[in-house]
């Protein structure tokens, strides 16, 4: 089974990967394989990377409500790295 329960197609590649990586990522993830150690790798990266602006607004609108961040600066540097001017 693959990613989200559904049947993967899967293709062998011949690729050099880094030991000491491999065998760190199999400690942590709980993989008995390197095949499945390299699948759960690859699909944690696919999700963060859906799920990291999501995740990033929910932090920033966390740290709003905390009042850890000015919301008025982040405008202000924002229209500074678009080119724009800054706000009064």
């Amino acid at each position: 089974m693959g990613y989200l329960g559904v049947e993967a197609i899967m293709t062998k590649t011949l690729v050099d990967v880094d030991d000491e990586l491999l065998a760190d990522v199999m400690a942590k993830s709980g993989a008995n394989t390197k095949k499945q150690a390299i699948n759960e790798a690859l699909e944690y990266y696919r999700e963060a990377q859906q799920t990291g602006p999501q995740t990033a607004w929910n932090n920033l609108r966390r740290m709003a409500a905390d009042n850890t961040i000015d919301l008025d600066e982040v405008e202000r540097l924002s229209n500074l790295h678009k080119g724009g001017r800054p706000a009064e």
